[in-house]
């Protein structure tokens, strides 16, 4: 399960670095289309418990309440005290490719004219995020194989 709760361990510990080209989770799909990966990453995020709160062209953002205590405490507002944890998507068609990146924050405020956004990466989320893109990726592989599926 995604585990952005986890960020207030995170904060206090070095941020998670992929080898990947942003350095951030991400993934490229292979013989695909954005409408096709927006689609499935939909599907996906809402399983884990998320609302999709930003439907662009080119990225998708999703959030949910964090439930840790100690994020609450560093992030939270008196506005709102429960910062939402956000996973914003960002997705390039290149050639028959698609990219697909990943950024983790926290919001504080959500939704609000003052909402204001901390970017975490604890290892944890960061390795959540990278295998649910990965999962995508041969999600969507295997569905566009013939006979299978």
């Amino acid at each position: 399960m995604l585990t952005l709760a986890s960020c207030a361990l995170g904060a206090c510990s070095a941020p998670a670095h992929l080898d990947t080209s942003s350095g951030r989770p991400e993934v490229t799909i292979s013989r695909t289309t954005p409408n096709n990966v927006k689609a499935a990453v939909v599907r996906k995020m809402i399983d884990k418990g998320f609302q999709v709160t930003k439907d662009a062209q080119f990225e998708l953002a999703f959030d949910r309440p964090l439930d840790n205590k100690l994020v609450g405490a560093l992030l939270g507002s008196k506005v709102k005290g429960t910062p939402n944890g956000r996973i914003t998507y960002s997705i390039a068609q290149v050639g028959d490719d698609v990219r697909v990146v990943a950024d983790l924050a926290a919001i504080t405020n959500p939704g609000s004219a003052s909402e204001r956004s901390t970017d975490i990466n604890p290892p944890d989320a960061v390795h959540d995020v990278q295998s649910l893109l990965e999962d995508l990726r041969t999600e969507l592989f295997v569905a566009k194989r013939p006979g299978l599926r």
